[in-house]
Formats: structure tokens, sequence, C-alpha cells
């Protein structure tokens, strides 16, 4: 499932930047992101559909682990969810979703540091997308490599490799 959820992400980035719509969040995940497996929450339950508030209050709580960013997809419904989760090494640790074991994760861990810092400039939770205002492109190039790619490099055909896929982005 983790390979298909990759799979996905390939497809969408490609097809978005077909039809002029560049998806550089997307393309950040792939290129900076790893997969993960779905560990155990032993914490309580916490309020559905607040991912990116509830990896970051929990993350600022236990040093132990990591927010981290990127995509979920269900065993049975191949739609990735752009979603926020907690993350020790490869393992995913889930507070808002049911059933984590049934999703594939793909990610992009952040430091502490970097996380509290980019909530407190923005006063958003999530750090990749500013609802409306789409991709955050300033934290992606505050990122460690940082991410320097433009609506231009993604609709450029030049950059576009084998199948069409945004070669630069990957």
């Amino acid at each position: 499932m983790q390979s298909d959820l990759v799979r996905h992400l390939r497809q969408r980035l490609t097809a978005m930047a077909t039809i002029g719509f560049p998806d550089l969040i997307t393309a950040f995940v792939l290129k900076n992101g790893k997969h993960f497996t779905p560990g155990t929450w032993d914490g309580a339950a916490m309020q559905p559909k607040m991912c990116y508030e509830n990896a970051f209050n929990v993350a600022l709580r236990d040093k132990t682990l990591t927010y981290t960013e990127g995509y979920v997809m269900h065993s049975d419904l191949p739609i990735a969810i752009h979603h926020a989760w907690l993350s020790k090494g490869d393992v995913a640790f889930d507070p808002t979703l049911e059933t984590p074991e049934e999703y594939a994760y793909f990610g992009v861990p952040f430091s502490r540091l970097f996380t509290l810092n980019e909530v407190r400039a923005s006063g958003y939770y999530g750090l990749m997308e500013r609802g409306i205002h789409g991709p955050n492109l300033e934290m992606m190039k505050r990122f460690d490599p940082p991410f320097h790619a433009t609506i231009r490099d993604a609709l450029d055909p030049n950059l576009r490799g084998p199948g069409g896929q945004i070669s630069s982005l990957l």
C-alpha cells in the first residue's frame, strides 16, 4: 500500500501540472518525504479533523515525537489526503485517525524548533499550506535542504522527464 501512495502522488503531480495547476505541496513531499509504518497511538483520542493542531500540541509536550506532515491513504480508498501525525524513526503515531493501521503514511518530519518557529510566525498549525492562499513557499525555502521550485518551474515542459514527470521537482 505504501508504494500505491507514492504512485498516486506522482500521478497527481503530473496531472495537476498538465492542466496548469502545479501541486508544489505534493512535489515538496515527494522530494523530502519518506514512508512511515503505522504504530499504535497509546495516548487519548484527540479531536477529529484537527490533525495539524493535534500533532503540533503533542509534539510540543513530548520531545521524543516529531511533528510530521504529508499524505495518508486508506487501504479501501485510493485518495491521498494531506495530513499531519507524529513520528519516531520510521513509525507513525496518529492521534487523529481512529484506525491508523489501515492507512499508508508518506511525509516529511520537521524538527521541533522548525515546527515551533513556523507556527509562531504564521499563526497556522499546518506547515505546508495556508488555506485559500495555497502552498507555504516561504516555509519550503527555509526547509533544509531548501525547496526552490516555482510555479514557472513546474509548468516548464523542458523540466518534464519520461512520461511527463516533472523531473526537477523530484
